[in-house]
């Protein structure tokens, strides 16, 4: 199986809490981060933290994958 890793890092000058806010917003604000490669982005169930649910199709080095998968609560460090 090969892997691929990617990173991405930037600064952002925002308040953590703002920063949560915006990352575990899986309805609104999530789909607005996602790359092209991510195709028919889905919230099944909830959209806000914990337990939501989520669905998509991935494309990355020439393959195409379905994922669902369920959100566990982040941890907050620094809040």
């Amino acid at each position: 199986m090969s892997r691929i890793v990617v990173q991405k890092e930037r600064v952002i000058n925002a308040r953590p809490e703002k920063i949560y806010s915006v990352l575990s917003d899986y309805k609104e604000q999530r789909p607005r981060m996602l790359t092209p490669n991510f195709i028919d982005y889905t919230v099944e169930k909830g959209g806000k933290g914990s337990g939501t649910v989520i669905s998509y199709l991935l494309q990355a080095a020439n393959r195409e994958r379905a994922y669902r998968m369920r959100v566990d609560e982040a941890v907050k460090v620094g809040c």
